[in-house]
């Protein structure tokens, strides 16, 4: 999916590839067009009423309510900035951070 995009960023000579976007009707699209559907179709307005499991969980978390399972003990030292830095020190440039299987 990416090849083209970075085919585009790595041509020096500003061509752009034989393959535009199109819209669901098929018409092709602007540049501008393409920016605004990569942009809505990779990151969707955030809606509540659209909310999976996962999601609800999420922002019981964010919001401090309680969830249920999880059970902090009252006497759990906050992180520390090098342990924040240690974990992010670990991660792999080239994955996106995520939840584990």
């Amino acid at each position: 999916m990416w090849d083209k995009i970075y085919r585009v960023i790595r041509n020096k000579k500003g061509i752009l590839p034989d393959t535009l976007l199109r819209n669901s009707e098929g018409k092709t699209l602007t540049p501008h067009e393409s920016a605004k559907l990569l942009a809505y179709t990779f990151y969707p307005d955030d809606s509540v009423s659209t909310d999976m499991p996962f999601h609800i969980r999420t922002r019981e978390r964010i919001e401090d309510k309680p969830v249920e399972g999880l059970r902090l003990s009252e006497d759990d030292p906050p992180f520390t900035m090098v342990e924040l830095k240690a974990v992010l020190r670990e991660l792999n440039p080239k994955k996106a951070p995520g939840q584990t299987a």
